[in-house]
């Protein structure tokens, strides 16, 4: 429950240099990916692109390929040209810079100035900048384990709340459990994700689920029918959400869905009428709820 991972769109996520392991989509790529040192597997392209004397010909490749944004391009190329926060000239090296909390301010300054993080992530950057996260926390891991602690559950939640990190509806479900264990013992989203992900856990987590309100009986069922077989593509869990935000994939996800119960005909019938137009700003997909957030273009949104 432990929502304060948004840190790491900070302390972490601006420094793109080619994290392959992320991208925007994966499934795109067919091994070995001879522009990239003939890496055969996400883990040796990553490898491949986090030396810095490799990072102009992965920034070709990520924009040839549709894998880094505009903005995330200009960032990765002012590393590439003046460094980054610190002098830094790769991910990791960039990553471990901004997670001190000395050097918060540098950080949040670059992402803010490249447009590299929403509105929402940079309002929550900078309010741990001027006051500090709960416990007076300056970055993802100081807060991660601050807020690993049962006895700081209550300041966690309360903070969380009070800066728009979780939904009303989160926030119910958590004072709920208190901060007690979910399957397995797990206590933060990773450990929980990590165990529930295993399929000879499925039906224990979806139990717990349903036992505490987390999914309705319908969507428990349809889990156990698609009995934690892939999605399209191959992808699983979040890969899923991310897989299907792409166009080119729209009509295999839609199919996908139908053929599974996992939306109705009309809904897909209205979700194929929209596939190809372009939103607000020219946004697709998720961007477009980032887009519209802005309050600067929402009588743009509501046209």
């Amino acid at each position: 429950m432990k929502k304060f991972f948004i840190l790491s769109a900070v302390f972490g996520g601006v420094f793109l240099i080619f994290n392959i392991s992320r991208a925007q989509n994966p499934f795109n790529l067919h091994f070995p990916v001879a522009e990239l040192g003939g890496c055969n597997s996400y883990d040796a392209c990553k490898a491949y692109c986090d030396d810095s004397s490799h990072a102009g010909a992965c920034l070709n490749f990520a924009q040839k390929n549709g894998l880094a944004s505009q903005s995330n391009a200009g960032a990765v190329k002012a590393i590439l040209e003046k460094g980054g926060p610190g002098g830094c000239k790769s991910e990791t090296a960039c990553k471990t810079y901004c997670e001190s909390g000395d050097h918060l301010d540098e950080c949040v300054a670059f992402a803010e100035k490249y447009n590299v993080i929403s509105p929402e992530e940079l309002k929550i950057a900078k309010v741990v900048q001027q006051g500090g996260g709960p416990g007076g926390c300056r970055s993802k891991s100081e807060c991660d384990a601050f807020c690993s602690q049962d006895q700081n559950f209550a300041a966690c939640l309360k903070f969380a709340k009070d800066n728009g990190l979780i939904s009303s509806e989160e926030a119910a479900q958590a004072e709920k459990f208190g901060g007690k264990p979910g399957p397995g013992g797990c206590k933060s989203k990773e450990a929980c994700d990590a165990y529930c992900g295993a399929p000879e856990h499925m039906d224990e987590c979806l139990k717990f689920a349903q036992d505490n309100g987390l999914i309705s009986a319908q969507d428990a069922e349809t889990a156990r029918k698609l009995g934690g077989k892939p999605g399209p593509g191959g992808c699983k869990g979040e890969e899923c959400k991310t897989y299907c935000n792409d166009s080119s994939h729209q009509q295999e996800c839609f199919q996908f869905a139908k053929d599974n119960g996992l939306i109705s005909p009309e809904d897909a019938a209205r979700a194929e009428k929209f596939a190809n137009i372009t939103g607000p700003g020219g946004c697709k997909g998720e961007e477009c709820k980032t887009y519209c957030n802005d309050s600067s273009h929402q009588q743009e949104c509501f046209q």
